[in-house]
């Protein structure tokens, strides 16, 4: 039976991690923020009150550290999580956020701006399949201001854009329009259907889902969040990102350059349309139809059949983009990849701006014409067991969708070898 809105009060865990290369921007002397009272361990220890107040809705009301507009914002977030969980159809067991915090610098009269990369890590269960653990996440930009009060640090404002996942926005917009790198394209350029459809046929799904998974944005160790007391996993979230090619999440969004880059990972070929150059930079840049969801709709839906999703979401399979478009209903252009099933035969996404790992589609049942493109028409993939580790603990998982086939774990005792099969850690990488 599924346990509804019960999950923030029964079992959330708050982490916070930070990277050797935390706050980069902070003066090696702190002088000037120690000028105006701020050092950066308080900071540090701000931000862990933060995030370990989130668990508690009636203290979160009460601290004297958060300005109304921050706790009104952080309510509307567990709001959103807890309509994310009926949209899904799940009971969500434990949730962690994973704050990672990257630059901070002084604006104007004292105040302190600092952005952090926090990640949302969710273990979930879905209606019958109770018994079955499932794992997603979510990864966003936050811009806290912070300023002094009293003798002490509050923070003022917390700017954050979830409203492609939970549907809450704190601060700042939501466009995820993207700007155009190229000018736009002629249709006649399009490639002949039987162009096309020849690249499709030798297009290798796994590899698109494996590129999907590897370059989501979501670390390894953030995904399995869940199952730590703590952690100091050091990990950059901007090294979650293939670093060869151009980010155009501060222009407007990278959703499509990251669709574009798992099928081409996946064997599609560019053409003369759809395709990528490298700028002065020695960043690969795409075209509009690489970057752009309507551009690249119009490119390919002729020969590869874009159709609505059905409400059983048979038509969604793995290897194939799902999206929407802003000219059918929608206040914005958003594209994800589909990377397999969870235990509830639902298809899950993988995608940037915002980042997820694993999300389920029906997290957007809600989205106008929401659609998917049949590259592969294969409803299943080729599995590969393997075994992902964290720092002391490993599971066995597919080597490409890394669906969770047991929710059972190795774990490495105390001279580092795992008590199970008796592999010596620390487990950096996955053994087969």
């Amino acid at each position: 039976m599924k346990r509804k809105n019960t999950f923030l009060i029964r079992t959330l865990i708050v982490l916070l991690t930070f990277s050797i290369c935390s706050f980069k921007s902070f003066a090696s002397d702190n002088k000037g923020s120690e000028s105006q009272g701020f050092s950066k361990e308080e900071i540090k220890q701000l931000l862990i009150d933060y995030a370990e107040v989130l668990e508690d809705k009636e203290k979160l009301m009460t601290v004297e550290y958060l300005s109304e507009e921050v706790k009104n914002a952080s309510l509307m977030r567990l709001e959103g999580l807890r309509r994310m969980e009926d949209r899904i159809g799940a009971a969500f067991d434990k949730v962690v956020f994973l704050f990672h915090p990257d630059t901070i610098r002084e604006v104007d009269n004292g105040v302190v701006a600092v952005n952090v990369y926090e990640t949302t890590a969710i273990q979930y269960s879905c209606g019958n399949q109770a018994s079955t653990t499932d794992v997603m996440a979510f990864g966003v930009w936050h811009e806290l201001e912070l300023q002094p009060d009293n003798g002490r640090l509050i923070i003022t404002k917390d700017s954050f854009d979830e409203s492609d996942v939970t549907g809450v926005v704190s601060g700042m917009s939501a466009d995820r329009s993207n700007t155009a790198v190229f000018e736009p394209e002629e249709e006649n350029n399009i490639l002949t259907e039987a162009g096309i459809n020849a690249t499709a046929a030798s297009y290798q799904v796994n590899q698109a889902m494996a590129y999907a998974i590897q370059y989501c944005g979501i670390s390894e160790a953030d995904r399995l969040g869940y199952e730590f007391a703590s952690i100091s996993s050091g990990t950059n979230h901007a090294s979650n990102y293939n670093t060869l090619y151009y980010n155009f999440n501060s222009s407007g969004g990278d959703c499509c350059n990251f669709v574009s880059q798992c099928i081409h990972a996946g064997g599609i070929a560019q053409d003369s349309v759809w395709y990528y150059t490298t700028n002065s930079s020695g960043k690969r840049v795409g075209t509009y139809t690489w970057t752009n969801t309507q551009y690249f709709h119009n490119h390919f839906s002729p020969t590869y059949l874009s159709s609505l999703v059905n409400s059983s979401y048979s038509n969604i399979y793995p290897g194939n983009p799902v999206y929407w478009l802003q000219s059918e209903g929608n206040s914005t252009n958003h594209n994800m990849l589909c990377v397999g099933k969870n235990s509830a035969g639902v298809p899950v996404v993988c995608a940037h701006n915002s980042d997820l790992y694993r999300v389920p589609v029906s997290n957007y049942s809600d989205k106008s014409n929401l659609r998917t493109m049949r590259i592969s028409t294969t409803s299943s993939h080729s599995h590969s067991y393997t075994y992902k580790y964290n720092s002391y603990k490993h599971y066995r998982v597919c080597s490409h969708c890394e669906y969770l086939y047991s929710s059972g774990v190795h774990t490495v005792n105390l001279a580092g070898n795992c008590s199970v099969c008796g592999a010596h850690g620390p487990f950096e990488t996955p053994l087969e």
